[in-house]
């Protein structure tokens, strides 16, 4: 697509030329807030004067605050709260996870679901990307249908994501 985005504002982008168009693609936070949403940039402007970018390497009081804060409100059975930077990412932590958990190597994931592009995330998805990006492990990596829950439950000794 011929687009070079000159501004962002709202729900309109503005390309170099000056065409305003209205943003269906919407990346990341920005489906639920906009670009450049004026509440956020004032909330975050206040929150630069007390805290920093930091370094997510070591803890910080907010950073343990919002942990203790997510526990308390999602309650049992969840005992730890792991941040990552992106939901690729976090998609890689909670296979991560769940294979150490379990000691189990094979993920079920929903058929055309959209994982992310990273590492194990993206063998999780459909297989126009799994299979551009060489993550294609079958034996591993099993999709099933959305809302089918006979064909989750004929994949034994799978781990669900």
């Amino acid at each position: 697509m011929p687009l070079v985005i000159g501004r962002r504002e709202g729900y309109v982008l503005t390309d170099v030329d000056g065409h305003e168009l209205i943003d269906v693609h919407l990346n990341g936070g920005t489906y639920n807030l906009g670009h450049r949403n004026p509440d956020l940039i004032a909330a975050l402007t206040e929150a630069l004067k007390y805290f920093d970018i930091g370094n997510h390497h070591f803890p910080s009081p907010s950073r343990t605050a919002l942990a203790m804060k997510l526990l308390k409100l999602s309650g049992k059975p969840f005992e730890r709260v792991a941040y990552a930077t992106s939901g690729s990412e976090a998609i890689d932590l909670a296979i991560k996870s769940a294979r150490y958990a379990t000691k189990r190597r094979r993920i079920i994931s929903i058929r055309k679901a959209y994982h992310g592009h990273t590492g194990l995330a993206v063998a999780t998805g459909d297989e126009r990307f799994s299979q551009l990006f060489l993550a294609d492990r079958p034996e591993e990596f099993v999709q099933v249908p959305f809302n089918d829950l006979d064909a989750e439950i004929s994949q034994k000794g799978c781990t669900s994501d």
